[in-house]
């Protein structure tokens, strides 16, 4: 299995991380941070990333409360 980051996870979604954060209405350096690892976002941006993001981000895997479950798209055939 490849081990999928959530910033690849996204784009594999087909979604971009500048789309998500106008959704999310975050500029997209603090989404690339949050994304990377370097910042954790509070609850209420979190689940709006949530909901920008369809579900590909899930908002206590953001907040650092949950692990990452694989990707199903990281799957090696």
């Amino acid at each position: 299995m490849v081990d999928m980051g959530l910033k690849d996870t996204l784009l594999a979604s087909g979604q971009t991380v500048a789309e998500v954060a106008a959704k999310a209405k975050t500029p997209p350096a603090h989404l690339y941070n949050i994304l990377n690892g370097k910042r954790r976002p509070r609850l209420k941006l979190a689940k709006r990333l949530q909901v920008a993001s369809k579900g590909v981000l899930r908002a206590a895997v953001l907040m650092g409360l949950e692990d990452q479950e694989p990707s199903p798209l990281g799957r090696a055939s």
